[in-house]
């Protein structure tokens, strides 16, 4: 099975639907252009939103997008 993404315009939010009808909606007011520390900080943030839909197919592809978002908030 697979998910697929939709990044809303405002960048501050994210829904992700599954084949079997699971859906996370992540959302994520960051106001510091500092927020994070590393890019690894981000990646714990976006393997913890998407915890329940490791098991989709293009699991790297759909957290992948979610980090380039987060990105521009990483201080290093």
């Amino acid at each position: 099975m697979k998910a697929k993404i939709k990044l809303y315009l405002d960048e501050k939010s994210a829904e992700i639907t599954v084949d079997d009808n699971r859906k996370i909606t992540v959302s994520f007011d960051v106001q510091d252009i500092n927020f994070f520390e590393t890019k690894e900080e981000v990646r714990e943030i976006v393997d913890g939103w998407l915890q329940e839909i490791k098991d989709v197919e293009n699991y790297e592809e759909i957290a992948n997008a979610l980090e380039d978002q987060l990105g521009k908030y990483v201080s290093e």
